[in-house]
């Protein structure tokens, strides 16, 4: 009987500390709810400071006042040069040719897509779009003309339709292309190297 009362003591220790943390858990909420509470009304109590244009002006004019003028920026900077070494110049130097030779090979390496693209009978309307297309299939196994191939394979709109030739309306047999004509016996079911017959 003893241990047993006992044990109902410990849980009720337990259960009164556990109340106690609850109560003032409670109390912290409540009087940092109050808290809140009063700092917005000091807040809305305080009207907003507002300024004149005149005043905006002075404040402007006093922060003008810190900043250095074209002319000391320019011997500033002509005394920050002076005082580089002659390795540090070089390294300037040689970053700068660096960059405009990263700079010259991505405009040859545009040119050259460009040129691919409209080689391939690319719409000059569309040679933008199948670069940019075709940048992003470009990788270490895959040149930028395999790139541009595969996106004319999926969009075929991009290429320009085969122009015929301006002709002046009569047929003569000096004013047909070869390939034009190989094409045309194919689509026929003609055989390439068959000779015409007479009809």
């Amino acid at each position: 009987m003893l241990f047993i009362i006992a044990r109902k003591s410990s849980r009720q220790k337990t259960a009164d500390k556990n109340n106690r943390r609850q109560t003032y858990e409670r109390k912290r909420k409540n009087e940092s709810a109050v808290q809140e509470t009063e700092n917005k009304s000091e807040s809305a109590q305080q009207p907003e400071k507002t300024f004149t244009q005149s005043e905006l002006d002075a404040a402007i004019a006093k922060e003008r006042e810190n900043i250095p003028s074209a002319d000391e920026l320019k011997a500033f900077n002509d005394w920050k040069e002076a005082q580089k070494t002659e390795q540090e110049k070089t390294v300037e130097k040689i970053k700068l040719a660096q960059e405009a030779q990263t700079a010259a090979e991505k405009k040859a390496s545009d040119l050259e897509a460009k040129f691919t693209a409209v080689s391939k009978g690319v719409k000059p309307e569309a040679v933008d779009d199948v670069i940019a297309l075709a940048k992003n299939k470009v990788t270490d196994t895959v040149t930028p003309e395999q790139a541009i191939d595969s996106v004319i394979e999926k969009y075929p709109h991009f290429v320009m339709s085969s122009a015929k030739p301006v002709t002046t309306g009569t047929s003569t047999p000096n004013n047909s292309n070869a390939a034009d004509d190989t094409l045309l016996r194919r689509s026929m079911g003609l055989s390439a190297g068959s000779e015409k017959k007479g009809i």
